[in-house]
């Protein structure tokens, strides 16, 4: 209770008060340190939409309403029930701002700091998420005392009270009244831009990035897809092409054998024949003749049957090969139509 109020960089800022208040006692190395930290929180902060100089933070989120209730809700405090019994923490709170301190302003006036500050400034709307329902009526918004309502006399977000100088307005997310300073960004919806918290506006940040990050994903796995079909394709035609030369290599072989055994048979029998008509008178030189054209005959009979069982088996490979080989481009096919179809469904 002692702190309601404060705002994340309000916490920070008082920190880096009392840091700057004891230099001396820290020593400069801890001292540059702590400072060095501080600044990086400050510059997180900044980047996600805090502000440098914010108000002093106020005890009550409106003076017309003085009473709120602590972790129980039995027992509720006021205002002055906190001031009576923590002076001490009113001065602190007063004490919570950049004006006056020349070290303060110097550490605030670090580049990271205003580069921050730029970053922010100029960061792009976001689309609405898919998850969240804009509310566009103008109906009537309650009050509430609860962490996180609303409150139609100063902004739920910092409490700054609302008037001439502070005008109110709706977050078309959350439905709380807001003031300019807590709805710098906006989001669009079909070309059409809302006002909402800074907060929300973070949220739908962080939802484009994951629907960014998924789709980048998804393109990713598809490109790997298509670069290991290409693959095997290209494995498909080089082991196509081997069965090829295999087969032309085989034929080759073929005639060369056939060749080969015919000739020989043709010599033989020219020779048997020769033998026949030179010695037409001794009976015995021609038995042994037809006998031994009778073998090579037997012999190349058993020859061309054995090649031709295996030109025979290397044919059904080859059929097998080539019915294997339609069927995979027909599913590469199909696997490029899914994988194009998926892609653009987005």
């Amino acid at each position: 209770m002692d702190h309601i109020g404060f705002a994340p960089m309000q916490i920070i800022l008082a920190a880096t008060l009392d840091v700057l208040g004891k230099k001396e006692d820290l020593g400069e190395v801890l001292y540059v340190k702590i400072t060095d930290l501080l600044v990086n929180i400050m510059e997180c902060l900044i980047l996600h939409g805090g502000r440098i100089f914010p108000d002093p933070p106020p005890l009550s989120r409106s003076e017309e309403r003085r009473q709120f209730s602590k972790k129980d809700d039995s027992t509720l405090a006021t205002i002055d029930e906190i001031e009576s019994r923590s002076n001490a923490n009113s001065i602190e709170r007063s004490q919570v701002k950049t004006q006056g301190s020349v070290e303060l302003t110097i550490l605030l006036g670090k580049s990271k700091l205003s580069e921050a500050q730029s970053f922010w400034k100029h960061l792009k709307s976001a689309p609405v998420p898919s998850n969240i329902v804009l509310h566009n009526d103008k109906s009537s918004i309650g009050n509430s005392s609860a962490p996180g309502g609303s409150d139609d006399m100063n902004c739920s977000v910092c409490w700054k009270k609302f008037g001439m100088m502070t005008r109110k307005h709706r977050c078309r997310i959350s439905r709380r009244f807001i003031c300019d300073e807590c709805s710098t960004r906006r989001i669009f919806d079909n070309d059409e831009e809302h006002r909402v918290s800074d907060g929300q506006f973070l949220l739908a940040k962080a939802e484009e990035l994951k629907n960014t990050n998924k789709m980048l994903g998804a393109a990713k796995v598809q490109e790997q897809q298509r670069k290991q079909l290409k693959t095997q394709e290209v494995k498909q035609k080089q082991s196509s092409g081997g069965v090829a030369a295999r087969l032309e290599q085989l034929e080759a072989e073929e005639n060369a054998g056939r060749d080969s055994l015919f000739g020989g048979m043709m010599a033989t029998v020219t020779k048997a024949l020769g033998e026949s008509e030179s010695t037409k008178d001794t009976s015995q030189t021609e038995s042994d003749s037809l006998a031994g054209l009778s073998n090579q005959l037997n012999q190349t009979r058993d020859v061309l049957n054995e090649r031709g069982e295996k030109l025979s088996t290397l044919s059904d490979k080859s059929d097998k090969l080539v019915s294997a080989s339609q069927d995979f481009a027909a599913m590469a096919k199909e696997l490029n139509r899914k994988s194009n179809q998926g892609f653009f469904s987005w």
